[in-house]
């Protein structure tokens, strides 16, 4: 039975909501070890699981491409099929994690690279850890392809608590090497859980087995959709890779802090394009892969993104959160304008995670990676020139907002391009340059109030009063020019009989 585009919206939310919820105890936790770690430690253990993420890449995209797979049999009710894909990729995954640590073990052997001692030990930890680690991705793959959220929304439960009832205690006596100790120990119950979830459901249940041909058809299909991911995990960690190694530990502390923020922030659009991605794929199944089937699926998130969500985040973050990292980090120097700057293209990333959902569950994959590479390329450049230049190292992250409005643009035009929009441009500025300058302007004015009003008068209760009333204002009138874009593009559809 075919669902319609707001079911798949509000129900694509409900999931949303529950995952952020799961978040917001995982969020609680790693600040408090950040602020337990100091600056230095955390800007070190940042460094760490930034390599995690770049390594996570070995898997040449089999994972991404076998949970497309998987969505898109399931409509077919091709069981052989998806058997075969499961396995596939959880092996893959496994020997992809064993390869990527083996490499890195080389090569800084090979090239004899000198690294601090603490960071050397906790490195080969790490790479110890990265098959389980993989493992872990392609099993929460397999129950995200299902549209089986729950065992995995537990899953953060579980490393939720893991980490406030022992990780924390950990972290407090023996530091970097307890927040070490605290990472092995989620990575087990993790794995521990999600192999028993899938024992309760057959139809999810993986195995290890080799199998050549799966393999060269996943990896054709996996590496166009790998070169995309490139780009959200090179600026997911070459900020901070390139922070630490140019500016030290101590400002990639900082700087990571600022990031951890912003990234939860971002749940909002990450958690309900988990949803969707499954829901595009079959509903891209049921209509004969017709592209034009999607434009709702597409426009909808977005407006609702940008018009309301975006919005109210930005404005309200912006006024609490420099408070919050002034008062509770004050050791973490710069902190506060890195959020900010951050917080700006998080609007851009958001917007852009849906987009890249159309893309990539219509097979536009030879444009997407061909922008891809470019935006990594930016990504670099913005990441290592401010270091050439003698700038400082907030200007990494003028360069991350830069970079991410024009990935969010050309994105967007080109998943425009593919539901066949006919007005491309008309629809770029309404859905995304016309609600950002009303969510910038709403922080820059905070920014202004947290200098004048907090930092130089101290005057907590008119801080407030202001950033209270700016929100409202923002907040207000960017939820009725949404609402009149909404009723304007209706009418549009109705005439061209969409």
């Amino acid at each position: 039975m075919k669902k319609d585009p707001a079911h798949n919206l509000l129900h694509g939310l409900k999931i949303s909501s529950i995952l952020y919820v799961s978040q917001i105890f995982l969020f609680i936790a790693s600040l408090i070890s950040k602020n337990i770690l100091g600056p230095e430690y955390s800007g070190m253990w940042s460094t760490l699981l930034a390599i995690i993420l770049v390594l996570s890449l070995f898997d040449l995209g089999v994972i991404q491409a076998a949970n497309k797979e998987i969505s898109f049999n399931l409509e077919k009710n091709r069981w052989g099929i998806i058997s075969r894909l499961k396995n596939s990729m959880a092996t893959f995954a496994v020997i992809s994690g064993l390869v990527g640590s083996i490499l890195v073990i080389t090569f800084v052997f090979i090239f004899d690279i000198t690294l601090d001692s603490i960071f050397l030990q906790s490195l080969f930890v790490i790479l110890l850890f990265m098959p389980l680690y993989q493992y872990i991705l392609a099993k929460t793959s397999i129950f995200w392809a299902f549209s089986n959220f729950t065992p995995t929304n537990l899953a953060v439960f579980i490393e939720t608590a893991v980490l406030m009832l022992v990780g924390i205690p950990l972290i407090y006596f023996y530091s970097i090497y307890g927040q070490l100790a605290a990472f092995m120990l989620v990575l087990i119950c993790k794995v521990y859980w999600l192999t028993w979830s899938t024992k309760k459901n057959p139809t999810m249940v993986s195995s290890f087995k080799v199998d050549f041909y799966h393999y060269s058809d996943l990896l054709r299909k996996g590496l166009p959709l790998q070169l995309i991911n490139c780009v959200n995990i090179f600026r997911n960690t070459f900020p901070i890779i390139s922070v630490s190694y140019f500016y030290g530990f101590q400002s990639a502390g900082s700087f990571a802090l600022a990031f951890s923020l912003n990234s939860f922030i971002l749940w909002i659009p990450l958690s309900f394009s988990i949803f969707l991605f499954p829901s595009l794929q079959r509903q891209f199944a049921e209509e004969n892969s017709n592209p034009e089937v999607l434009r709702s699926s597409l426009l909808g998130p977005i407006g609702g993104l940008a018009f309301l969500v975006f919005p109210l985040v930005m404005s309200g973050s912006s006024a609490v959160m420099p408070v919050f990292l002034a008062e509770i980090f004050p050791e973490f120097k710069d902190s506060e304008i890195l959020f900010l700057l951050l917080l700006c293209s998080s609007f851009y990333m958001g917007l852009e995670i849906t987009a890249n959902q159309i893309l990539v569950t219509t097979n536009s994959h030879r444009l997407n990676a061909a922008l891809s590479i470019m935006i990594a390329f930016l990504l670099l450049l913005a990441c290592t020139l401010p270091s050439l230049f003698s700038l400082s190292f907030i200007s990494v992250a003028w360069g991350v907002a830069v970079v991410s409005m024009f990935a969010a643009l050309t994105k967007l035009y080109l998943a425009l391009r593919v539901v066949r929009d006919e007005r491309k441009k008309a629809t770029i500025w309404i859905y995304i340059l016309v609600p950002s300058i009303l969510s910038f302007a709403s922080v820059f004015i905070n920014w202004h109030l947290f200098n004048i009003v907090f930092s130089d008068q101290k005057d907590v209760f008119n801080y407030f009063v202001f950033a209270g009333l700016n929100i409202i204002f923002f907040t207000t009138v960017s939820a009725v020019l949404g609402e009149k874009v909404a009723f304007v593009v209706s009418n549009f559809r109705k005439k061209i009989q969409i």
